[in-house]
């Protein structure tokens, strides 16, 4: 009866850890952009952005987790920062639109400004899909692609940064 006994006191234990074995952790990750100066206005121009390492494997190890148990990758935050020229804004671009992509998976869109305020200065904060990326975020590599609509002329080239923070919503088992 005493055995009987201490394991319906330890039952409550076990599924309380189980609960709660819930990890959630961001990732970062910087890229940046060039838009090439043009005189056209109201043209999209697609834009390319090198490729970018993952270290996913890395990143899911520090936080005692493995991709398998990943439950959720979802875009927290994109934020664009005009790195070059200095002093220069955002009031150039009409709307911008960031792609992500990885090997053997379709494009989606990851973030979006519209309707840029004229005057938006040199930083912008991105509207975020709700999508989950975790395919995309497992993988070694992503590519990202961004598509402007230039609001007027530009006389010279300006590089744009931007800081994507993303949520991981993962499970951590109580053995590994």
């Amino acid at each position: 009866m005493r055995k009987f006994s201490f394991l319906l006191l330890l039952l409550p234990l076990l599924f309380s850890a189980c609960k709660n074995g819930g990890i959630n952790f961001s990732i970062p990750y910087s890229a940046s952009f060039t838009v090439p100066s043009t005189l056209g206005v109201s043209l999209p121009l697609s834009i390319p952005i090198p490729e970018q390492a993952t270290n996913s494997e890395q990143e899911f190890a520090s936080n005692d987790t493995k991709a398998k148990w990943v439950k959720d990758i979802s875009l927290e935050s994109l934020k664009g920062t005009i790195e070059n020229p200095v002093g220069e804004d955002f009031s150039f671009l009409k709307s911008v639109h960031i792609y992500i992509s990885a090997a053997d998976l379709p494009e989606a869109e990851l973030a979006w400004a519209d309707e840029v305020p004229a005057n938006a200065g040199n930083t912008l904060d991105f509207e975020v899909s709700g999508a989950d990326f975790s395919d995309y975020i497992k993988k070694d590599k992503f590519s990202l692609r961004t598509e402007c609509v230039i609001d007027e002329g530009i006389f010279f080239d300006v590089t744009v940064g931007i800081d994507m923070l993303f949520d991981v919503t993962a499970n951590a088992p109580l053995f590994q």
